[in-house]
């Protein structure tokens, strides 16, 4: 017989001995492939989408600068823009009622006119595919969103009115680079039309709130970046916003890492919980196996090597089970962008990721050995005694505090190491850590509350039904602990990623409240505040308040031009607070949910 130290002994011996307790180590493996599984998909799926919009920055944009007004260009603007380099589009953005007279649908929808093919990078989806091209050269057609022509049953060839003009819908859109399919559902369905037919339709007369752009498309050898920084002096003084591609994309990327974190709390969540569930079916099966070490013990086994067996086999099957999530999760990442894809800017091709694969594999591996190891360990404490006597009991045998503190520092040690993988900064990392431990604790010690408060308050009058099965929450061997590390942690992170959801969608629900309107009218015009209040009263609906709208930009402040401001580097004041437009409103009293904190309301 080979030596009882070489590894070859010890894996022919956890092979033999596993004969009969494969279906353990299968639910062992099964519960830490389900949350590797979830770990590597959503690595995956992150690093795909962090690629693409890499690869495909312009398209996010669909030009190198994007140069906007909140006004018509001016003849002094129409100067500057026409010494830029490269090649132009002009775009126009306004939001007006768009009505299909066969079925009288109407609509609040996203008006954009095209002076020129656009985007200049990516892709503008219609169907037919040359629906651009058409609406550019004819007079009075249309592409309309595909949700608006599904909402209202119409089809390529209908009429639609817009104002005082009438288009031919030229071919419906599904998508424009740089775009999310799902922005429609925000900001309402989009309509372009040709930058020829927007006088007919009446509505840009004045006071309309409308935005002009200007789309660049630079040559090979001028810089975005560079060329703006340089000119950032001239386009302050005409009032022109620009914004290039790559800062497109990183305004992208904060949101994306919003999601990113989002989806790793899930992640994370599943392969906590598969982690505890391999704990609960290890604690099983080291009971199924104490008689079996008890006689190793007898035949002259020493303790290392009785416990190196049954080591060796939940290595194994973690092993097994973190390579089975490995690939399972490589496997799921493909159908991800599909569930994802009318939310996401650019399209995701899915490719077999090796790297988020060997990340989660190796990640996995060592969660589930940290879970594994605490209740393998009381086997080093198997006396040979048991062996004849089964009421020698190695779970009263308590494991010393230095195990018990070693164990559970690499468990500390191994949440660290994935909290500061998905945090930004050392502070978050270590919160969440702590966080997860104290959530840990306190459940251990519910846990030890309902053990002895079962053993302390069976009574001899319940039926033998209540008495088992309060006894069984604190004899030996009893899965108390983990079911209620199990479901507890998996309440608490169900409840963290609920209440994180409805952080984020409350953010959009402040108009439900129950005094707050769900119908606004816009646009209204003095002389049209009274015939619109009968109106709408004559229909029955309430009427709550009237707010007016006035839009401004700032000229100066305390005596000082903004000009002056942008240029006092000791002030650091933003651009865009110097030169944006403001829409401010003013009242006599306050709302009710707001609050004078200084001064006097006037």
């Amino acid at each position: 017989m080979t030596s009882r130290s070489s590894i070859p002994w010890f894996l022919l011996m956890a092979w033999r001995d596993s004969r009969g307790s494969r279906a353990h180590l299968l639910l062992s493996i099964i519960a830490i492939a389900l949350g590797i599984a979830a770990l590597v998909a959503i690595r995956s799926f992150s690093l795909q989408l962090d690629g693409a919009v890499e690869r495909q920055t312009r398209q996010l944009l669909g030009a190198d600068i994007s140069v906007r007004a909140l006004q018509i260009f001016s003849d002094e603007m129409e100067t500057y823009l026409a010494t830029l380099p490269g090649e132009q589009v002009r775009e126009i953005r306004f939001f007006s009622m768009a009505q299909f007279p066969q079925s009288s649908g109407t609509r609040l929808s996203n008006i954009r006119t095209l002076s020129a093919p656009y985007p200049f990078y990516g892709s503008f989806q219609t169907e037919p595919p040359d629906a651009q091209a058409r609406m550019l050269a004819e007079p009075g057609l249309a592409i309309v969103e595909d949700s608006l022509l599904l909402q209202y049953d119409a089809a390529v060839g209908d009429a639609l009115q817009l104002g005082e003009a009438t288009f031919i819908v030229a071919g419906r859109l599904f998508n424009v680079s740089g775009e999310a399919p799902a922005t429609s559902t925000f900001v309402g369905p989009r309509i372009y039309i040709a930058e020829r037919d927007v006088a007919a339709t009446g509505l840009l007369g004045e006071g309309s709130l409308v935005r002009h752009y200007a789309h660049v498309k630079l040559p090979d050898d001028v810089s975005a970046a560079q060329w703006n920084q340089e000119q950032r002096s001239q386009l302050s003084a005409l009032r022109l916003e620009t914004e290039t591609a790559e800062e497109r994309r990183a305004l992208l990327g904060n949101a994306l890492r919003n999601l990113y974190r989002y989806l790793n709390i899930g992640a994370f969540s599943a392969l906590l919980l598969g982690g505890i569930g391999l704990a609960g079916a290890t604690q099983l099966y080291v009971r199924k196996k104490k008689a079996n070490v008890a006689v190793l013990r007898c035949l002259g086994g020493s303790m290392y090597a009785s416990f190196g067996i049954y080591l060796w086999q939940v290595a194994i099957a973690a092993g097994l089970g973190a390579a089975l999530g490995a690939v399972l999760g490589g496997v799921l990442q493909y159908g991800l962008p599909g569930l994802l894809m009318d939310f996401l800017p650019v399209p995701v091709e899915p490719v077999w990721s090796w790297s988020s694969m060997g990340v989660g594999f190796l990640f996995g591996l060592a969660m589930a050995f940290v879970f594994a190891l605490y209740p393998l360990m009381p086997l080093r404490r198997v006396s040979p005694l048991e062996a004849l006597r089964s009421d020698t009991n190695v779970t009263r045998r308590t494991m010393p505090y230095w195990e018990q503190s070693l164990i559970l520092t690499g468990l500390m040690l191994a949440i660290l190491g994935f909290a500061l993988a998905h945090t930004d900064t050392l502070r978050q990392g270590i919160s969440l850590t702590l966080a997860l431990v104290a959530v840990f604790g306190l459940l251990a010690l519910t846990a030890r509350g309902v053990m002895w408060l079962a053993r302390r308050s069976m009574r001899d009058q319940w039926s033998f039904a209540w008495r088992q099965g309060i006894a069984n929450l604190h004899r030996p061997y009893n899965q108390t602990t983990v079911l209620l590390l199990g479901l507890g942690l998996g309440a608490f992170l169900l409840a963290t990623l609920t209440f994180t959801q409805d952080n984020l969608v409350n953010q959009f629900r402040q108009a439900d409240r129950y005094d707050r309107p769900n119908l606004i009218l816009f646009d209204i015009q003095p002389d049209q505040i009274e015939p619109v209040r009968k109106l709408v009263g004559l229909e029955g609906i309430e009427y709550v308040e009237s707010s007016p709208i006035v839009t401004m930009r700032l000229t100066e402040v305390n005596g000082r031009s903004v000009g002056d401001l942008r240029d006092d580097a000791a002030l650091a004041i933003p651009h865009w607070v110097l030169f944006r437009e403001y829409r401010t409103t003013y009242r006599r009293e306050l709302a009710s949910e707001e609050k004078v904190i200084a001064g006097a309301w006037q």
